[in-house]
């Protein structure tokens, strides 16, 4: 029984690991579970009469679908050589806490990104002193950062945590036991990304040969049709044969008339309510018209210091849903990078990838698509 219950609580974390499109606890740029490894040095509970513990802490995590939340199970193990006699003690503990991540701090753009988190949680402890194993209820708590570095979404993670445990075994005349551990390891994502990856979804078909080229004798340009007055158009379908070197034209190989553009408007950037910017396909470059929306977001901020932003990256369903939470995470940073160059401060500037999850359109027409890929932020008043 003991183990069937086992088994279905490590499938229901897998699971929601699965489902959850959420960068909490991650470096940036990746998402999905994690793994952490750390070596710890304990200071003992001043009760115990033993001497500073060394020991190992390894973490499974799995990011939640709420914002900045993950579940992490973390298994520890110590030894500490006691003062009566020099031999050790030993303490393994198996504890499950709730992670929260606090956003992101630094300079992104030049590999340099803090991350703090705190966490709490509960589990058992199990003791063994005097060569007499015993199991106990322990309550965790802690905080710590995570250091983003240049390779794979690899993070150097550095922990401090506090471990009580109601205990009136141990040690004679105490009826619990606080520990105090500092912890410093490597966390690694279990989806790996591959950073600046811009390749596209699909492969583009090759272009079939025609029977018979025509070939330009001044620029070997080789078309399967003639082309008099290289506007694009076939002489077969061109009815505008003369057009002057470098028109617009139309399908029919005409020149385009430009009506003149409207007037350039200030966008108004409404408090609370949800804007966006979109993107090209498998990119993260922002286009001149966003840019000018954004300024008006970095004026907006600068005017008044209660505000904030949060950001949210998205694409839409074309690639591989690992793919595009790396690619959503790549368009709500160029959006957040933009801000911080024309003087957002990075404290105010939240963000989160969502991927292909949560379509703000349909994804069955190519208008829903382009909906999709985008970035939706609001500025809200905190």
């Amino acid at each position: 029984m003991r183990t069937t219950h086992h088994a279905s609580v490590w499938a229901a974390l897998f699971a929601l690991g699965c489902s959850a499109p959420a960068l909490a606890v991650n470096a940036d740029g990746t998402s999905g579970n994690y793994a952490a490894a750390a070596v710890a040095a304990e200071i003992s509970d001043s009760s115990r009469g033993a001497d500073t513990g060394l020991g190992y802490q390894l973490s499974f995590g799995v990011p939640l679908p709420i914002k900045n939340g993950a579940v992490e199970v973390s298994f520890y193990d110590v030894g500490r050589d006691r003062a009566i006699d020099g031999k050790k003690d030993y303490q393994t503990s198996l504890l499950v806490n709730y992670v929260h991540d606090l956003g992101t701090y630094g300079w992104s753009d030049k590999g340099f990104a803090l991350k703090p988190f705190v966490l709490a949680g509960l589990g058992g402890v199990q003791e063994d002193v005097l060569g007499e194993k015993h199991t106990h209820f322990g309550v965790d708590v802690g905080a710590g950062t995570l250091i983003g570095l240049p390779w794979y979404g690899l993070a150097v993670r550095t922990e401090a945590r506090v471990l009580s445990q109601i205990n009136d075994q141990s040690v004679p005349d105490q009826d619990y036991l606080i520990d105090y551990r500092l912890l410093l390891g490597l966390q690694v994502p279990l989806m790996l990304a591959s950073f600046g990856s811009d390749a596209p979804a699909t492969a583009p078909q090759p272009i079939e040969a025609c029977s018979l080229a025509v070939v330009d004798p001044a620029t070997g340009r080789s078309d399967c049709a003639a082309d008099s007055d290289h506007d694009g158009v076939a002489d077969g379908v061109d009815q505008c044969p003369a057009s002057e070197p470098g028109a617009v034209v139309n399908a029919v190989g005409c020149p385009v008339v430009a009506e003149p553009a409207p007037a350039p408007t200030d966008p108004v950037v409404p408090v609370g309510e949800p804007q966006s910017v979109s993107f090209q396909l498998n990119s993260f470059d922002i286009d001149e018209p966003s840019k000018t929306k954004l300024d008006n977001v970095a004026a907006l901020l600068a005017s008044d210091p209660s505000l904030r932003v949060e950001i949210e990256g998205r694409t839409d369903n074309r690639g591989s849903e690992a793919y595009n939470i790396v690619l959503g995470a790549q368009r709500a940073e160029a959006v957040r990078q933009y801000l911080l160059a024309k003087g957002a401060d990075s404290v105010r500037l939240t963000t989160l990838s969502i991927g292909e999850f949560k379509p703000v359109a349909s994804n069955a027409t190519e208008e829903g698509r382009r909906a999709n890929r985008s970035v939706q932020f609001r500025v809200i008043r905190r």
